[in-house]
């Protein structure tokens, strides 16, 4: 699950090189569009509906994003 998060997130910072994984989405350089561009990606690629204000969360790093993606799924 992470590996394809992480394409989808860096994707839609539009980032060819990985960041840091602990940082805020909003920190790297997201912004609105690009909440809404990942979560409509989440749930076309993933099929999981995610409520982009988890992005302006301190869940919106990579890596809480997949916790909280992964305790979704396994509801």
């Amino acid at each position: 699950m992470h590996a394809e998060l992480a394409t989808l997130y860096w994707k839609s910072l539009n980032m060819d090189m990985p960041g840091d994984a602990d940082a805020q989405y909003l920190d790297l350089g997201g912004n609105s569009v690009g909440i809404f561009v990942l979560t409509e990606s989440i749930r076309k690629n993933l099929d999981i509906d995610l409520d982009p204000s988890v992005l302006l969360s301190e869940k919106s790093s990579l890596n809480q994003l997949t916790d909280h993606v992964e305790s979704l799924t396994h509801v």
